[in-house]
């Protein structure tokens, strides 16, 4: 497993760079990780509902850096069948919403 975590001491853009900047760099740390990860066929999981508090506790933490992902990695016994996905048409929008 991998906690994947965000240093709020390295930010230089506010509260933008603190609460969404930060966030989105952990984002694609993950999916880069995911994709790596598959490519090497090796299944992986991306867990958000965590108690931030435990994960910083046990890992000792200090109150500038806050886990915002945790990464499960292993060799899977079965590969998924592939999850049913919206179409373009459903999800993208031009010009207006």
């Amino acid at each position: 497993m991998i906690v994947v975590c965000t240093n709020e001491k390295r930010n230089k853009y506010g509260d933008r760079g603190r609460f969404l900047y930060s966030i989105q760099n952990t984002a694609a740390a993950v999916e880069n990780m995911l994709l790596a990860a598959w490519d090497k066929e090796i299944g992986s999981c991306w867990v958000g509902a965590f108690n931030e508090e435990s994960v910083r506790g046990v890992l000792g933490l200090p109150e500038y850096v806050r886990p915002v992902a945790i990464v499960s990695f292993g060799y899977p016994a079965e590969k998924p069948t592939k999850p049913q996905r919206l179409g373009m048409d459903e999800v993208v929008h031009w010009e207006r919403y």
